[in-house]
């Protein structure tokens, strides 16, 4: 079964005991396994993360400590490749980046492989959900919205110093803008380069983004708009 196997290797590459055929599959995959937690019912990724950044520009929005900090919001100790699985486990598939003109467009046409990212946080005691493009702003034109889809795209094994390795698991990126393929899930919009041109990239919203520090949820779930689904993908900001 797809989901005894997602669960095997999770607990292999968590290093925890993941019990396969005892009991319900699903309270199984309700296990949170260093800092992910996944639900196959409500079809969620939930990470726990911590905010790392309160203004600037941006090339990833999710990395792993020391590494990039000073240019991504969050921050998480989770593995990414635990994340990759319990992204399959709730039913999507990656569309692996390959940095092309036309990928961002042909990705957002991949249904499976369209994901909605949002974050939990607290704010004066009260619990909030908002979508992570809330706390994002385009550097060329602030006042036009930021695109909610994200593309799973997968990481890639790769040998560092003789074993095979997940790359995220060591390159730091969790979830980029398109600037290097080891990430495992991609913004859904050609942004460009920050560094090359002003009018490019994004930026934090720094009227929405809490203080360093704050700890936060990020969740991940199948991306569906049954509206623009009926009528056909939305053509959201092409360049």
């Amino acid at each position: 079964m797809r989901l005894v196997s997602v669960l095997l290797v999770l607990g292999y590459l968590a290093g925890l005991p993941v019990g396969a055929g005892e009991g319900d599959p699903s309270e199984a995959a309700a296990l949170k396994l260093a800092g992910i937690e996944f639900d196959i019912k409500n079809r969620e990724v939930r990470v726990e993360a911590t905010v790392c950044l309160n203004r600037g520009i941006l090339e990833y929005l999710v990395c792993l400590p020391q590494t990039f900090e000073h240019e991504a919001i969050f921050c998480i100790r989770g593995k990414p490749s635990v994340l990759h699985l319990g992204l399959l486990a709730i039913g999507l598939e990656p569309y692996p980046f390959d940095g092309a003109a036309d990928w961002w467009e042909t990705a957002r046409e991949q249904p499976r492989s369209r994901v909605r990212f949002e974050v939990e946080y607290e704010n004066d005691g009260k619990k909030l959900r908002r979508p992570v493009s809330d706390w994002l702003v385009n550097r060329g034109s602030r006042e036009s919205a930021v695109s909610s889809v994200w593309i799973f795209t997968g990481s890639f094994f790769g040998r560092r110093e003789g074993p095979r390795v997940y790359a995220a698991d060591v390159a730091g990126g969790v979830v980029g803008l398109g600037q290097e393929g080891a990430s495992v899930l991609q913004f859904g919009e050609r942004t460009g380069n920050p560094y090359q041109d002003k009018e490019q990239g994004l930026a934090l919203n720094e009227n929405a983004v809490p203080v360093k520090g704050t700890k936060v949820k990020l969740v991940f779930a199948p991306y569906e708009d049954k509206a623009q689904d009926a009528a056909g993908i939305k053509k959201e900001g092409r360049q």
